[in-house]
């Protein structure tokens, strides 16, 4: 089946089924997950730093294990396109001095400082601050070439380009990238600022503010609160996806008697840096125990909930 075709990824995902059965849970004590999305399958293996060179050998037993299915199935891996990515926080990483070297195919796969998952930028550090830079590079360049088009356009026609061909790609994946640090988050605001030049014609130096209030567009945070918040609800309303839900629990599954926060979600044990506060269950977590108190309840359908939010 050629690249590009309709049932190539479902053929795919039919013969590579089996996989999973292939990669086990964890290998010496080292947790192992694996996701698969079409022809494009990643495994992360899971450990302390000071069994690093354990880890490197677990992974490198793991990824012979799948070398050899795919071959037996028939299937070529390109060990030129793998890619390896040493995550971890600054201080944790900055104490690695001599970096693990994984070989694979009888080649030595180079540490990356960056790599692509499904259009999402990845750093060691999951700062996300290379993703959001190139966000804000490439609505910048469309930007650019609506603002010298823009005089035969209809004006109210130019809204609705800017909000399909540019704020579509700050809206991808804002669940992911929204545990960026507030400052990091901020240079978002760059990217309303000039769409909202470009559709009032505005200069640079002028002030924007009250265009985006016409426009009825969010900041930069809030607007990734509002997503946040929508797909908390939709989670919670619906249960899918499982991983997520799995993850949400209420305060009265964990004590027995009732509370005037028994209707609250948990927050996850055990978190002790701001990194942890800023991941999606987390912070979501808050946010909408705050939207139960000032509500009274959360039992919104979800055009309602929207319009609650905003």
């Amino acid at each position: 089946m050629f690249q590009g075709s309709c049932l190539g990824p479902l053929l795919f995902n039919v013969v590579s089924n089996s996989i999973s059965c292939y990669i086990p849970s964890s290998i010496n004590d080292f947790r192992v997950s694996s996701v698969r999305y079409a022809d494009d399958s990643q495994v992360a293996i899971i450990g302390p730093r000071s069994r690093l060179p354990d880890l490197k050998l677990a992974l490198e037993n793991l990824l012979d294990t799948l070398c050899t299915w795919f071959l037996q199935n028939g299937m070529k891996v390109n060990a030129g396109k793998t890619e390896l990515l040493l995550c971890g926080d600054r201080r944790q990483l900055a104490q690695i001095r001599d970096p693990p070297q994984i070989e694979f195919m009888g080649q030595v796969l180079p540490l990356s400082k960056n790599v692509r998952n499904l259009g999402v930028v990845m750093d060691p550090q999951l700062s996300w601050a290379a993703h959001i830079d190139h966000i804000i590079n490439r609505c910048f360049g469309i930007l650019i070439g609506l603002m010298h088009i823009r005089h035969v356009i209809p004006l109210n026609v130019l809204p609705r380009l800017v909000d399909s061909l540019v704020l579509s790609h700050v809206r991808y994946c804002v669940q992911v990238y929204g545990s960026a640090n507030c400052t990091t988050i901020a240079k978002l605001q760059k990217v309303f600022n000039f769409s909202a030049r470009v559709i009032s014609g505005r200069r640079k130096y002028d002030g924007i503010s009250d265009v985006i209030d016409d426009l009825k567009w969010l900041g930069a945070s809030d607007m990734v609160s509002y997503f946040d918040l929508c797909l908390m609800h939709g989670v919670l309303t619906y249960g899918k996806p499982d991983l997520l839900r799995s993850w949400l629990t209420y305060n009265r599954e964990h004590v027995s008697r009732d509370t005037r926060q028994s209707h609250h979600l948990s927050l996850p044990p055990r978190v002790r840096n701001n990194h942890g506060k800023r991941r999606f269950v987390y912070r979501t977590a808050e946010l909408y125990n705050r939207l139960v108190i000032a509500n009274g309840h959360s039992g919104f359908a979800m055009p309602s909930f929207k319009a609650k939010v905003r």
